[in-house]
């Protein structure tokens, strides 16, 4: 389905109902009585930050705007400096200074201070800042500056260092795959850098329609499609940002692309979802490149899942394979980054 100005809002409402992200029995109650259902509310609020569902388990923090809906919610932190300056919305007398910073999170100013001491990192291709996504900026050297956005500038110039992908990053239509992308940040760096890029998807239901917002409202000139079951990806489909659904990736078989990233999920999913997406990387698609920035470990119960178990099959070379040197948050594990490049393979399977 082609994704256009005109249906934008009634894909976004199909995205947030989907059954298979749980979220739909759920409803918010407002105080002047109204209630919305979990789709309605979530939509309507769009615009002014993203409502992160539970099921996703992604980091959020706990905010006076729990009150103001009536009941213990979560909103994803970098909204709230965002609503802070919006003057017209009921939203407008939340506290950003009272919210609750979790240990995670490094203060930006000290991010920032590290990569300069370091060196080799090119602020310039950071893009402006945005009207949607992680709007939490601190001006800084004169530049409005995010947490969120260093760490994608660390991870764009990272693969770039490989001169084999620069090179095809900087021809004329670069084909990326990102499997799960967040609310579309590092799209947004990478096509800020590369305009002319082709940049598909994969994720879940609700975190496609949080990019498909960002990245429509910050590239209206380029051109969107989605692929649901009623109404899938043609062959030929030339839209320069794709969306496929994570467990319905067939469409993807015998495409190709210079890079395919995975940044901070590997480790969040399943030994059998692992295992399903290196097979499209590997098996189902001409892959060239592959980025990986994940945790180095983690525990669930008395499981224990590491960097370096990933399937990587014998027909990779790395590029690099290093613990990350940035420290944007606290987390009980350091980053891995591996850069991989394949050799040639003239088949799938």
């Amino acid at each position: 389905m082609i994704v256009n100005r005109s249906n934008l809002f009634a894909v976004l409402k199909t995205l947030f109902e989907m059954e298979s992200d749980a979220v739909r029995s759920k409803t918010w109650a407002i105080p002047d009585g109204l209630e919305y259902n979990n789709s309605e509310l979530m939509l309507s609020l769009l615009p002014f930050f993203y409502l992160t569902p539970l099921t996703q388990k992604m980091i959020s923090f706990p905010t006076e705007l729990d009150n103001y809906l009536g009941r213990r919610q979560y909103v994803h932190a970098a909204y709230l400096k965002m609503i802070g300056k919006i003057g017209d919305t009921v939203f407008e007398d939340v506290a950003y200074k009272n919210r609750r910073l979790g240990s995670h999170q490094r203060p930006v100013s000290v991010v920032y201070s590290e990569m300069k001491e370091r060196g080799g990192y090119d602020f310039s291709k950071l893009p402006p800042p945005r009207i949607a996504g992680a709007i939490s900026y601190d001006e800084i050297d004169g530049m409005w500056l995010n947490g969120s956005y260093l760490k994608f500038l660390h991870q764009y110039q990272s693969f770039m260092r490989a001169s084999s992908l620069k090179s095809r990053l900087n021809s004329d239509h670069p084909s990326i795959l990102e499997i799960g992308a967040g609310f579309g940040g590092l799209p947004d760096m990478v096509m800020h850098n590369h305009p002319n890029a082709r940049y598909t998807i994969v994720d879940i239901s609700t975190s496609i329609a949080l990019s498909l917002y960002y990245l429509f409202k910050n590239y209206p000139n380029k051109t969107f499609s989605i692929d649901f079951e009623e109404s899938p990806i043609e062959d030929g489909d030339e839209s320069e940002v794709q969306f496929y659904f994570a467990g319905r990736l067939e469409g993807l078989t015998g495409r190709n692309f210079d890079l395919c990233i995975n940044c901070e999920s590997l480790l969040e999913m399943t030994p059998g979802q692992i295992s399903e997406y290196f097979d499209l990387i590997q098996n189902q698609t001409f892959t060239n490149h592959f980025y990986s920035y994940n945790r180095e470990w983690r525990k669930e119960g008395t499981n224990r899942y590491d960097f370096d178990s990933l399937p990587y099959d014998d027909l990779w070379t790395d590029e690099f394979n290093e613990q990350c040197p940035l420290k944007v948050t606290e987390l009980y594990a350091p980053i891995r980054e591996r850069l991989t490049v394949r050799k040639r393979s003239d088949r799938l399977g």
